[in-house]
């Protein structure tokens, strides 16, 4: 069977995943890489043997029938709306937008095609599925709760470009909460009330990885959070 070219916009640092993971795969093949920032755009293309191109050459290629998502939380809507525009599939990097409002359109937008389908990651990995089996076959009895805790000083002593993290669309609810939130939902079904607490720690962050030692970023969304669903 050929395999299906894709794309991809955002060529941060958790591109080379995809990159990688592609080129293991005999299912798809990616074809070209874009990015506003174009440099990084060659860099990856370079290091992982694909074209790069401008975001409009890339949506405009015919061959190319999925184009992975993976800009900034705050440009996934708009990007997300320009692919499916295209008439091509989305596979999109959580959170499917950065507000509410964004993912209603997005939403509509998708309703308005049969073709024009809109894919997120959080429930594809290998380990999730086998956690779902374990629940339906009884396994372990009936599931009546869960926890889960993210503990961390921040992005900032280890991501290389960490400021998006701070600002509107990133965050621990939008970042980092999908993948837990996701999975209580899909283990233990959905829910009905929330009752939270958020507060931002700290005005500033320091960045102390490279290449970005000594930025300081200004922190816009709540950096601790404690909650009841």
């Amino acid at each position: 069977m050929k395999p299906i070219s894709i794309g991809v916009i955002g060529c941060g640092n958790i591109s080379d995943a995809y990159f990688t993971g592609a080129a293991r795969s005999e299912l798809v093949r990616v074809k070209a890489c874009a990015d506003l920032n174009h440099a990084a755009a060659q860099a990856k293309a370079g290091q992982h043997g694909v074209a790069a191109v401008s975001v409009e050459q890339l949506l405009a290629d015919p061959e190319i029938s999925i184009v992975i998502n993976l800009t900034i939380p705050r440009a996934h809507a708009p990007v997300a709306l320009q692919i499916l525009d295209a008439g091509k599939h989305v596979y999109l990097e959580k959170p499917l937008a950065a507000t509410l409002t964004e993912a209603r359109v997005d939403g509509a937008r998708r309703c308005q095609g049969f073709a024009r389908r809109l894919r997120t990651r959080y429930l594809f990995g290998a380990a999730h599925q086998a956690c779902r089996r374990v629940v339906d076959s009884g396994q372990i009895g009936k599931p009546i709760g869960g926890s889960v805790a993210v503990l961390s000083h921040g992005m900032e002593t280890w991501h290389p470009n960490p400021e998006f993290f701070f600002k509107p669309g990133g965050g621990l609810i939008l970042d980092m909460g999908p993948y837990y939130i996701a999975q209580l939902v899909n283990l233990l079904g959905p829910v009905a009330r929330v009752a939270a607490c958020t507060t931002i720690g700290n005005a500033t962050r320091t960045v102390t990885s490279e290449p970005l030692n000594g930025q300081v970023i200004q922190v816009e969304v709540p950096t601790t959070m404690n909650g009841v669903l």
